[in-house]
């Protein structure tokens, strides 16, 4: 879980850069 939620907030913040 904990990795899967790291690699949720990082996709997040690419979104958001995006």
């Amino acid at each position: 879980m904990e990795v899967k939620d790291v690699a949720t907030h990082r996709h997040t913040a690419l979104s958001l850069a995006q």
